[in-house]
């Protein structure tokens, strides 16, 4: 099977270098509002260790990365999360292989009222 990880791998590595931010400016000229975000991405490249017990794995290169993308304007903000599972890293459930947008949000807020619909999750902490 070939692997889809080189190509993944030079595409984030494009879009790291080729885009220019601009993280003070209001706004990007031909969109209002502002957009946020970030992105991760694991690579692991494995070797078979019989030292350690280390299982051979047929694909040697194997990785995950996400992205969240946010953006807001004025009252309003919506955003979602990225994820790819390009052969699934070892430890991960392999259900998870493939590219997909588990999350995704709309807010509007002022100052008597709060709104969110979606599909996200919310930590609640308990004392």
């Amino acid at each position: 099977m070939k692997s889809r990880v080189p190509l993944t791998f030079l595409l984030a590595l494009l879009l790291l270098f080729a885009v220019k931010l601009h993280g003070q400016n209001q706004g990007l000229g031909f969109i209002p509002g502002e957009i946020h975000g970030n992105f991760q991405a694991d690579v692991q490249y494995y070797n078979t260790d019989t030292a350690i017990g280390a299982p051979d794995v047929p694909e040697k290169l194997l990785m995950r990365g996400f992205s969240n993308i946010n953006y807001t304007l004025g009252k309003f903000s919506a955003g979602l999360r990225y994820e790819s599972y390009l052969a699934t890293l070892q430890g991960f459930d392999s259900r998870y292989d493939g590219n997909a947008i588990p999350y995704r949000y709309a807010t509007y807020q002022n100052e008597k009222l709060n709104v969110t619909v979606g599909s996200f999750y919310e930590q609640l902490e308990t004392d």
